[in-house]
């Protein structure tokens, strides 16, 4: 693993694209001290407010706060949640020119509501239905022109919610493989025939299991689907994440796993995204993928320590990296990584 400060530097000379669906977080602090008469339900007195990027929006506020330069593009609404967003983006900042703003379509927002680090309510406004032909055009052209840039890695952001419809997904991946851009997708769905030659699809385990009609707890199994999947699919590495046991890659050479490090989880919240960032960070940074997943578990292991959807920073990810080399006694990769075969047992993390 290279040091912080030429990770550092090589964060900062890169270019990353992210396409997806952005979303608004906004969250409602308050306290619970009674049941409300009129319901058996909680009573919460508002004490706090806060909105964030989501979605796709939160993996380019991770690589922000990595201190990689971003564009993003996708769709909003052209409400006031829409406005809302833009403009939390562009305060990161981010370059927003390819994002398209869709007028009587609402942006999608996510309300929780939490009191005492607990998530008791989470309200959605969304719309899923398909964007029309005019909508998605107009997105490809965005793209294209911040592709004619040559970022240094796409990242496809996938919730389901419009941006990445099949023709999206193969257009943008189809370009990219022509100027040899690589191509991270976090997927969403059974069916990942759209994201077909990308470098690599980042599912959890839950998500892979279901796209390969596998069951999540017979490991096993899993490895042998998901390893059909990527030669299916073509991709260059799978790798999928699977919550306080770690992650698991399948490449070529076998299925390899990163053990998770001992904490306290206390919201999983965008993790899959700060995972992503993370990784195309690495990637773009020049760490093989095995060392860009190490990183990226890392990542993970700060951002669920945090309460709601926060992305991860450079200095705290470098902290966490110093302090697992100090407890360890190690100065590399290849220690962390177990080699589950072809059909072995990934899940044991020692």
């Amino acid at each position: 693993m290279r040091d912080a400060e030429v990770l550092s530097s090589a964060f900062e000379a890169a270019r990353i694209l992210v396409v997806g669906d952005l979303m608004l977080d906004r969250y409602l602090g308050g306290e619970v001290h009674r049941i409300s008469p009129e319901a058996p339900v909680p009573v919460v007195r508002l004490t706090s407010q806060s909105e964030r990027p989501g979605g796709a929006a939160n993996v380019a506020a991770n690589l922000v706060g990595l201190g990689v330069e971003v564009a993003v593009a996708g769709f909003l609404g052209s409400d006031t949640d829409g406005g809302r967003l833009l403009d939390l983006l562009q305060g990161l900042p981010v370059d927003t020119a390819a994002v398209v703003r869709l007028d009587g379509r609402r942006t999608t927002t996510k309300t929780r509501i939490v009191s005492a680090h607990q998530q008791m309510l989470r309200l959605d406004s969304e719309e899923t239905t398909p964007v029309s032909d005019g909508g998605i055009a107009c997105l490809l052209e965005r793209i294209h022109e911040r592709l004619s840039e040559e970022p240094c890695a796409i990242i496809l952001s996938d919730y389901a919610k419009g941006a990445l419809s099949d023709a999206v997904c193969r257009a943008v991946i189809a370009e990219a493989r022509d100027l040899r851009i690589p191509v991270l997708v976090d997927p969403k769905g059974r069916d990942y025939t759209k994201y077909t030659n990308a470098t690599v699809v980042t599912p959890n385990k839950l998500e892979l299991a279901a796209a390969c009609d596998a069951l999540p707890d017979h490991v096993d199994d899993l490895l042998e689907a998901g390893e059909r999947l990527r030669q299916h699919l073509n991709l260059g590495f799978l790798l999928f994440t699977r919550g306080e046991e770690g992650i698991s890659i399948l490449e070529p050479r076998g299925a390899f796993h990163i053990p998770a490090r001992a904490q306290r989880v206390f919201d999983v919240s965008g993790a899959g995204d700060t995972v992503i960032a993370t990784l195309a960070a690495g990637l773009v940074a020049g760490l093989d993928h095995m060392e860009a997943a190490h990183l990226a578990n890392v990542a993970a292991g700060v951002v669920v320590g945090k309460v709601g959807t926060v992305p991860i920073e450079r200095d705290e990810l470098f902290q966490a990296l110093s302090r697992e080399r100090a407890n360890l006694g190690e100065s590399g990769l290849a220690p962390d990584v177990v080699s589950a075969g072809r059909g072995a047992s990934a899940g044991t993390t020692g």
